[in-house]
């Protein structure tokens, strides 16, 4: 078949692979290099099923960078994850969501825009997968990223998901 129906929504850079995928621990065991996997065997591809982070090349900026789903994107999913590159040295990100432009871009841990400090660069809408955003709706969001240093406020991003 497409691999494209075998991923989460590779229009908008979520090449993770879906639920009962046929990429789901069919990959091959070498045994002179040590890889982490989750399940029975790899995944095919760079991305596992299940993983708490999202690899995404490039270089690391002072802010959170590479917004997934892509800013502006109009064909979002109603079952979206929001994924990003964390700042160079980042220990821990802050999220906002929101949809409320200057709410979201003016959030702070007071406000209810905040969805809480992650370790992990991936944060799921909605824990068991089904469709929680609303069909032609815009949202914002913004990652900061904290390290040793203090905080270094992020972007403010926009997606629309697709009617």
């Amino acid at each position: 078949g497409n691999v494209k129906d075998q991923l989460r929504d590779p229009e908008n850079l979520d090449f993770r692979p879906k639920k009962n995928s046929e990429l789901i621990d069919t990959g091959e065991l070498i045994k002179e290099r040590k890889i982490d996997y989750l399940g029975s065997k790899p995944d095919i591809g760079p991305y596992e099923f299940g993983n708490e982070n999202y690899w995404i090349p490039g270089r690391k900026e002072k802010k959170t960078s590479s917004p997934v789903p892509p800013n502006n994107s109009k064909t979002v999913k109603q079952n979206a994850d929001l994924m990003w590159l964390e700042g160079y040295t980042s220990l821990k990100n802050k999220v906002y969501f929101g949809i409320d432009f200057e709410k979201v871009s003016n959030a702070n841990e007071n406000s209810e825009e905040y969805i809480g400090e992650f370790d992990n660069n991936i944060l799921a809408l909605s824990k068991d997968n089904s469709e929680k955003l609303i069909k032609g709706k815009t949202y914002y969001w913004r990652v900061d990223s904290v390290n040793k240093g203090g905080t270094v406020k992020g972007d403010t991003w926009r997606f629309t998901v697709k009617n």
